[in-house]
């Protein structure tokens, strides 16, 4: 599945009250946004698929955005 990816540049006139923050914003609020929580609870609701398991256990890793799998 191909998705498009736009700068802040390109979209911002289409917004005009909101922000958009990342996943370090959240985890300053809040740990349960840390990533391995996230996988965490991933793994205990069965949203990860098993082949999708192993790149993360394949890597050791529980980072959704970790850059050493790229």
């Amino acid at each position: 599945m191909d998705y498009d990816i736009y700068t802040w540049n390109d979209i911002k006139s289409d917004f005009s009250d909101n922000i958009i923050l990342g996943n370090g914003a959240s985890m300053a609020v809040h740990s349960g946004f840390k990533y391995s929580n996230l996988y965490t609870e991933t793994l205990k609701k069965k949203k990860i698929p098993p082949e999708i398991q192993e790149i993360f256990y394949h890597f050791k890793i529980t980072d959704f955005e970790e850059e050493t799998i790229l």
